[in-house]
């Protein structure tokens, strides 16, 4: 606790002693420190927020202001609503840990709104003022280097080159077996009806479940060889509306009506449009694939800063919590006939564009994807001298 707050206490309990000129004189002197500090504190390189009892931000300095994006309170005197941190997983660190009686809880966070940034973030509560904490940002982002789930990534992708080793390996098998089988079937042809029919349907069972074995090998193949990265500047709302278009007629089959909404004020920014296009598509799929029939599919583009938000947001069976750690991860599905591929290449391709997939979803009550992706712009260059 501060010095200053036992005598101010004492002050408050004789101030009707003490003259009006030495209590101007303090508060002038109080009121001079105060600023000084505002100032110091607006010059350092890291962002520092007081957060109050009830989650408003009582006080910012510029550093965290300007990489937050937070707009300055209406009105003298007022708090900032918690609200006003917008980026979702730096207000749910906040909120996850803002009561927790420790003495620092530290944890690194990408924040992406309105702009991609890591912040090891320093939360404490403020002593002798229960409820209330103090909120540093240090910012990593050099340091980083743009790498958040390093470990996860490093993992998956460790996983995608050993099990496509060994898919290309089974894969020369197999189509030997496919064609050893077909030579069966013409020696069988000389054999009585009897004996002919029955190793026939065992064949075909052998060549049907030879065929799904290659199906699988050349699905997965083609989901963990990519071509490299391609970016270009495109239009993120036009490639959303374009994606809609190709999936129209499957979706008017089932009956699901789809609505997009696009920021207008939405820039052109770098991206692969290949990668894009089929994560936008493998979403539209898995949607379709949840409500099966008669649903609602709302898909949004919204300018958020220096990040871009697409959300699809179904009105299909939801996901159940236990399955909800695993979606992302190779072969996971609860599909009869899923590959568990899909949205592994959907997280794949998104953190490769730098972003992040958060997922909102109940049992029976709809899933929402969010995409938060980094609108990167081209970096100027100056023109060499002739």
């Amino acid at each position: 606790m501060s010095e200053k707050v036992p005598f101010i206490q004492k002050l408050l309990k004789r101030l009707d002693r003490v003259d009006r000129v030495s209590l101007e004189t303090y508060l002038l002197s109080l009121a001079g420190e105060n600023e000084s500090l505002r100032e110091v504190l607006d010059r350092i390189e890291e962002g520092v927020m007081i957060l109050g009892d009830g989650g408003g931000i009582e006080y910012v300095n510029r550093r965290a202001s300007l990489a937050l994006g937070l707009r300055e309170a209406e009105g003298k005197g007022k708090t900032r609503n918690a609200q006003a941190i917008r980026d979702k997983a730096l207000s749910e660190f906040i909120e996850r840990n803002r009561r927790i009686p420790k003495d620092v809880v530290v944890e690194d966070v990408q924040v992406l709104i309105p702009q991609e940034n890591y912040f090891r973030v320093y939360l404490s509560e403020l002593e002798g003022s229960p409820g209330r904490c103090s909120v540093i940002l240090v910012n990593l982002t050099d340091i980083r280097n743009c790498r958040f789930d390093d470990e996860q990534l490093a993992r998956i992708e460790t996983l995608i080159r050993l099990t496509a080793g060994i898919a290309h390996e089974i894969g020369n098998p197999l189509n030997s077996i496919g064609i050893h089988i077909e030579l069966l079937k013409r020696e069988v042809g000389d054999l009585p009806q009897t004996k002919r029919a029955r190793l026939m349907k065992t064949l075909d069972v052998l060549s049907s479940e030879t065929s799904r074995l290659d199906r699988i090998i050349r699905n997965f193949l083609r989901a963990t060889r990519k071509p490299p990265l391609r970016f270009r500047s495109e239009n993120l709302g036009g490639l959303v509306a374009e994606s809609v278009e190709v999936m129209k007629p499957e979706l008017g089959r089932k009956k699901i009506s789809v609505r997009v909404r696009k920021d207008p004020k939405m820039p052109e920014f770098y991206m692969d449009r290949e990668r894009l296009s089929e994560v936008f598509i493998n979403l539209i799929k898995n949607a379709m694939e949840a409500m099966k029939a008669h649903g609602t599919l709302k898909i949004s583009v919204e300018n958020e800063g220096k990040a871009a938000v697409v959300r699809f947001a179904d009105t299909g069976c939801g996901i159940r919590e236990e399955d909800l750690l695993h979606i992302f991860e190779p072969y996971f599905t609860t599909k009869e006939d899923g590959s568990g591929l899909g949205l592994m290449s959907v997280y794949q391709a998104v953190r490769e564009h730098g972003g992040r997939i958060d997922v909102a979803t109940g049992v029976g009550k709809g899933t929402t994807f969010t995409l938060v992706i980094p609108m990167r712009q081209p970096k100027l260059q100056i023109a060499k001298k002739a």
